[in-house]
C-alpha cells in the first residue's frame, strides 16, 4: 500500500511540475529531462499507458523548445514503444515521418536510438502491409545500426533488423508463387544469427537472455524454413538440426 501511495504522489509532482515547465521550456533543464526519461524508461508497470503517453509527449514538446535532440528522439522512442503496445500503428508512421525532418541530416547513431527509430517504424509499416515503404526503413536502420559504438549494442539491433529484413523477403515470398524470394529469406536468416552470435556473453549492455532468445528464435525460423522446402534434397535432416539446436 505504501509502494502504490508513493508513486501516487510522485505521478501528482511529475505531472505538475510539467505543467509549470510547458509553457517556460527553458526552467526544465536537459539533465532533468535524461532523469525524467530514465524513470519512464524503467516505469512501474502500474503506471498506465496513457500516463506514460502523456509524460512522454510534454517532455518531447520541452524537448522541441529547447532544440535538444537527445530529448527529442529518446521521448519519441519510448512513444513508440507505447503506442506498439496498443497497436496504434498510425501513430508511429506519423511520429517516424516527423522525426524524418532530422534524422535526414544525421551520418550515426552512437546510442542506437536513430536505427530504433527506424527499426520500429518499419514493423508498423509492415503491419499495415505496406512492405515496400517497410524494406527502405529497415536498410536505413541497418546503415544505423552499422554505427552504434558499443559492439555488443551494435550487433543485437543488427541482428533484430536482420531479422526484420528476413521477415519481408517472407512476406514476398508467400505472395510470390515461384518463391523467387527464397534465397534471400535463408540470407536474412543466416545474417542475424552470425551476427547474434557475436555478442559477447556476459557483457554490461545485452543480458545473455536476451541474446539466446535472438539466437533461439532464429535457429527456430531456420527449422520452420527448411521444413516448408522439405521436399528438396537434405532439407529434412536441416530442419531437424537447428531445431534441435534451439
Amino acid at each position: 500500500m505504501r509502494k502504490y501511495f508513493s508513486l501516487f504522489l510522485f505521478l501528482i509532482f511529475f505531472c505538475n511540475a510539467f505543467a509549470q515547465n510547458i509553457n517556460s521550456a527553458g526552467s526544465l533543464s536537459e539533465e532533468m529531462i535524461d532523469k525524467k526519461l530514465q524513470y519512464l524508461k524503467n516505469a512501474d508497470p502500474s503506471i498506465s499507458l496513457k500516463q506514460q503517453e502523456d509524460m512522454l509527449l510534454q517532455l518531447k514538446v520541452i524537448s522541441e523548445k529547447l532544440s535538444y535532440e537527445k530529448g527529442i528522439f529518446l521521448s519519441s522512442d519510448f512513444l513508440m514503444t507505447v503506442y506498439n503496445k496498443q497497436d496504434r500503428n498510425k501513430e508511429i508512421i506519423e511520429l517516424g515521418n516527423q522525426l524524418k525532418k532530422i534524422t535526414d541530416n544525421k551520418k550515426e547513431d552512437p546510442t542506437g536510438v536513430i536505427s530504433s527509430i527506424y527499426q520500429k517504424q518499419a514493423l508498423a509499416l509492415m503491419y499495415l502491409g505496406l512492405d515496400d515503404e517497410s524494406k527502405k526503413d529497415i536498410e536505413i536502420a541497418i546503415r544505423f545500426a552499422k554505427t552504434i559504438k558499443n559492439p555488443d549494442r551494435r550487433y543485437l539491433r543488427m541482428a533484430q533488423s536482420y531479422m526484420d529484413m528476413h521477415s519481408y523477403y517472407n512476406n514476398m515470398n508467400n505472395i510470390d508463387e515461384k518463391k523467387i524470394y527464397k534465397d534471400s529469406t535463408l540470407y536474412y536468416l543466416n545474417q542475424s544469427l552470425e551476427t547474434a552470435e557475436k555478442i559477447r556473453d556476459n557483457n554490461k549492455e545485452i543480458p545473455n537472455n536476451l541474446k539466446y532468445k535472438e539466437i533461439i528464435g532464429t535457429y527456430i525460423r531456420l527449422g520452420i524454413f527448411y521444413l516448408e522446402y522439405s521436399n528438396e534434397k537434405g532439407n529434412l535432416a536441416l530442419a531437424e538440426k537447428n531445431l534441435l539446436k534451439a
